[in-house]
């Protein structure tokens, strides 16, 4: 009997251990990802069963020689929420995007030089129409591509420049048939990270050109990618943004300002708060916003640590509550289906909220 007892004892702690919860969140070992030695840049959920995880894997050999173009790039699977995730490996480098746009996924991958193991000299667009299931390659860029979007399966822009070059600037580049064929549309001295399609533009944040205010104020770019016409908004002076979302058929922008983290909307050019966090140091990590629902998460910083701090709203905005998460020491990527947001967490594990 004793013995029967400890069997059970030792498999409820070792089901605890596999499976953490709070009261919005529960963490859990995911089969088929690796404890160590794995990096994900992005994740994307399709429907509330089918995602991919992006990136890279190495072994302890190819870090120790700094043989970065020797990693494997990686795009994960699951077809079930998050449980249990699928490899494929294609070919070397490391994927750091992924978007979808009708029935078709677009995933990036980056590949260093074989003489400069830190210098990214090319990158592969890859696409599949079966969910994730298969992938081929359909273009190569001889620079750096940093970030895809496209508006449909044929539709896209690519943002990306030749790190190579000395003070060379950023290029937006246009494709019209799914990614094979591409054409420079714009430049631009500084695009931020995180730029975004919202209904039928691309959005993205840039220093003012004004010398004077470059320091103190950012410009939001809006190009319609019906006509690749151009229009601007000056942001309040302070305001650093990193984040955008399109809420409603407005824009929502996520920022710091001083120590403080604030979200605002623009509707109409006319800029409003919709809330300031209290709370000091935060910096915003991801934001997702459904059907009046929204959740941000963000970074706590600290002399000696990091930690995530979650805070959602069921009122359009109006009111956050703080949610504790399982593990909070590490959260990325982070990506959200409606209301049912993912976070990896590292080491094999993921947290999810439904």
């Amino acid at each position: 009997m004793k013995i029967y007892m400890f069997l059970i004892g030792a498999l409820l702690s070792c089901q605890l251990n596999k499976e953490q919860k709070m009261e919005h969140w529960k963490a859990f070992e995911a089969l088929g990802l690796k404890k160590s030695n794995e990096e994900f840049s992005k994740m994307l959920f399709l429907n509330e069963k089918v995602g991919v995880l992006v990136g890279t894997n190495y072994d302890d050999k190819t870090i120790l020689e700094k043989k970065f173009n020797e990693q494997n790039a990686v795009i994960y699977l699951t077809p079930d929420g998050g449980r249990t995730w699928k490899e494929s490996v294609l070919g070397k480098g490391r994927f750091v995007d992924v978007t979808s746009a009708n029935d078709t996924l677009f995933s990036l991958c980056n590949n260093t030089a074989n003489n400069y193991y830190s210098l990214i000299d090319s990158s592969i667009i890859y696409t599949s129409t079966n969910e994730g299931q298969n992938w081929v390659s359909v273009h190569k860029f001889p620079f750096y591509i940093r970030d895809i979007r496209f508006l449909n399966s044929l539709e896209g822009v690519a943002i990306g420049r030749d790190l190579k070059e000395a003070n060379v600037k950023w290029r937006i580049l246009r494709t019209h048939d799914g990614g094979i064929k591409w054409q420079t549309i714009f430049t631009e001295d500084e695009i931020a990270e995180n730029p975004i399609i919202a209904g039928k533009e691309l959005i993205y944040f840039s220093h003012n050109n004004d010398k004077a205010n470059k320091l103190l104020q950012k410009r939001l770019v809006q190009i319609n990618l019906e006509n690749n016409s151009k229009r601007f908004l000056l942001l309040p002076f302070g305001f650093d943004p990193v984040l955008s979302f399109s809420v409603n058929g407005n824009l929502w922008l996520v920022g710091t300002q001083g120590n403080k983290t604030s979200i605002i909307s623009v509707v109409k050019n006319q800029i409003n708060t919709v809330k300031q966090f209290e709370e000091a140091d935060l910096f915003p990590r991801y934001f997702n916003f459904y059907r009046g629902k929204s959740i941000i998460v963000m970074s706590k910083l600290s002399s000696f640590s990091t930690r995530n701090l979650v805070f959602s709203s069921n009122d359009g905005g109006k009111n956050w509550i703080q949610e504790r998460l399982p593990i909070d020491d590490y959260g990325f990527p982070i990506s959200s289906y409606q209301n049912t947001t993912w976070i990896y967490s590292g080491s094999g594990k993921m947290q999810k909220r439904e």
